[in-house]
């Protein structure tokens, strides 16, 4: 009962992302720069879990097609924050980042068996993208600007990433060593990465209408 749940919800959040990508690609024409990218994004996304499907059929690992995906992921969302900090420093060290994260993928992926596991490269991914966000909650906080959160796609999606990231980061720690002795509990554990991902998907299409409503990106 347990693995047909997980199940149900897997599929759940891979409707969510096809809405999404199909959102965003509808709505393209209308969203500012650099949101109107992310429809490349999502459909790069529903093409890697279809391949992970297909894969798992076939009993075939799969988690090397997730570490592969890891740095294009990355790359998106950064791209995202690169164009709303102004000061160069900020942004050096965002390609910084991304250039570290690339590099640390490719070691991992060639000299750390991360054709058979994916969980550390997402942990890590998870914390860049949570610490994005983070500074981002800070930068509003401390600013004098007027933010109407109704029409500021960007902390929307700030939302999504950083209780999906904080969320994963629990769950794909705890639940991979929790799985090695208890597979029902792991899976219990588990499940919440499906959720997960169906809330901030969710928040993908929010911001994409937030930004058809403002002429602005932030």
């Amino acid at each position: 009962m347990i693995y047909l749940i997980f199940d149900i919800f897997l599929y759940l959040y891979f409707a969510t992302v096809v809405v999404a990508a199909v959102t965003a690609t509808m709505y393209r024409r209308s969203l500012q720069y650099p949101l109107n990218w992310l429809w490349i994004y999502l459909w790069l996304n529903v093409l890697v879990e279809l391949l992970v499907y297909a894969l798992r059929y076939f009993k075939i690992s799969f988690f090397w097609s997730y570490n592969a995906f890891g740095p294009i992921e990355y790359f998106f969302i950064s791209w995202l924050y690169l164009h709303y900090y102004k000061s160069s420093l900020e942004k050096n060290i965002i390609k910084i980042l991304f250039i570290l994260y690339t590099l640390f993928v490719i070691y991992y992926m060639i000299y750390l068996n991360g054709f058979n596991e994916f969980h550390v490269v997402f942990v890590v991914r998870s914390m860049l993208m949570a610490t994005l966000s983070l500074y981002f909650f800070l930068k509003i906080y401390r600013s004098d600007e007027i933010l109407e959160i109704n029409r500021s796609p960007l902390f929307w999606l700030s939302i999504g990433l950083f209780l999906f990231c904080t969320g994963s980061i629990f769950t794909m720690g705890l639940g991979t060593s929790i799985m090695r002795f208890n597979s029902q509990l792991g899976y219990l554990v588990n499940m919440l990465n499906p959720i997960l991902n169906i809330y901030l998907y969710i928040m993908f299409i929010v911001s994409f209408s937030c930004s058809r409503q403002n002429p602005g990106f932030y």
